[in-house]
């Protein structure tokens, strides 16, 4: 199936939708596209700054009029890491959507690399309590049958399969829907619509999740680690939420020599840039500052990391939403795990 991309005709050009709050999310969409809809679409092109961009070797953009017709779907949301944006793991989220997902990505406002690289990002507490509550108001707009923008969606998402993924501080947001966050900036309560979440190398310390908070999630979860994350390490990241978490139905995979990169595209964007004529030095500048943490030599290579966190994540979302084989069996007196 040929898969999708944003909400605009429009390769460059993206509108923000209206979110409410004083925060106007900017949020691409992926989704299954019509059979032989991409015939006359153009390749995605994933904008990093004006004439720097990644363009997509399997995302078309297209609108909602060309999602496919065998819905409803399964709504994901995907949240990006502290300084990322919301395409930069288009590699998953593109396989998200190419095996039936409606998939949306909002860039979390404060937090994105625009804001690193401009000097704006809000502070770590705001920014902490903004996202959560980023992720609902996102749902709340898919479901929204009198949101202008999301009338496309609305008819082709199904309101009672929804999960959040997310890599880093994304991960974070993710376990944050199930179990709610507070701090000083106020409390987040749980959105009980999410019903399975998967993370990827999350940011998972006592700082930010407590004991308890983690302890109350109950739904379905996968959590995806990296043996070399020198910037979310696997212990306690990883094993902390694995050890709390209440869930039934829970798993872990651990990728041996992956990084903290490797739930990105940033080794994609390297090898695309020299491509273009003249790209940004500023974007290759932050992207090779970032290369060590999942593009060397001696780390798994980029392409088996992919397409293992893209099987495991679709076979774990298949198996709570479509009636697909579960992972491992449910029903363990400890919860499976896999090296890999």
């Amino acid at each position: 199936m040929v898969l999708v991309l944003t909400r605009s005709a429009s390769r460059q050009s993206w509108s923000p939708i209206r979110l409410g709050g004083g925060r106007d999310l900017t949020v691409d969409v992926w989704f299954p596209l019509l059979t032989d809809a991409a015939a006359d679409l153009a390749p995605q092109q994933y904008t990093l700054l004006p004439g720097t961009y990644y363009e997509s070797p399997s995302a078309v953009a297209a609108t909602a009029e060309s999602i496919a017709a065998n819905g409803p779907f399964p709504l994901v949301i995907y949240s990006h890491g502290s300084g990322g944006l919301r395409y930069i793991h288009s590699n998953y989220t593109e396989a998200l959507a190419s095996n039936g997902y409606i998939v949306a990505a909002p860039d979390h406002i404060g937090n994105t690399a625009v804001d690193r690289l401009a000097g704006s990002e809000a502070p770590g507490l705001v920014t902490a309590f903004n996202r959560p509550n980023d992720v609902t108001r996102v749902i709340n707009a898919f479901l929204d049958p009198e949101n202008i923008e999301m009338v496309g969606f609305v008819a082709n998402l199904n309101p009672s399969q929804i999960a959040v993924t997310g890599h880093s501080f994304g991960g974070f947001t993710s376990y944050a829907m199930a179990s709610g966050f507070d701090n000083e900036n106020g409390e987040f309560v749980a959105d009980e619509r999410v019903g399975a979440i998967v993370t990827l190398a999350p940011a998972a310390s006592e700082g930010l999740l407590s004991n308890e908070r983690l302890a109350s999630i109950e739904i379905p979860t996968l959590v995806i680690g990296a043996t070399d994350d020198d910037t979310t390490p696997i212990d306690p990241n990883v094993t902390r939420p694995w050890e709390l978490t209440s869930s039934e139905l829970s798993y872990r995979l651990d990728l041996t020599a992956a990084e903290h990169e490797t739930f990105t595209d940033i080794c994609t964007y390297l090898a695309f840039l020299p491509t273009l004529e003249s790209p940004a030095q500023i974007v290759v500048d932050a992207l090779e500052a970032r290369t060590e943490a999942g593009c060397d030599a001696d780390d798994m290579p980029i392409e088996r990391a992919h397409a293992i966190t893209n099987t495991f994540a679709v076979s774990f979302l298949n198996s709570i939403f479509k009636g697909g084989t579960a992972i491992a069996s449910t029903k363990s007196t400890s919860k499976p795990t896999s090296p890999i």
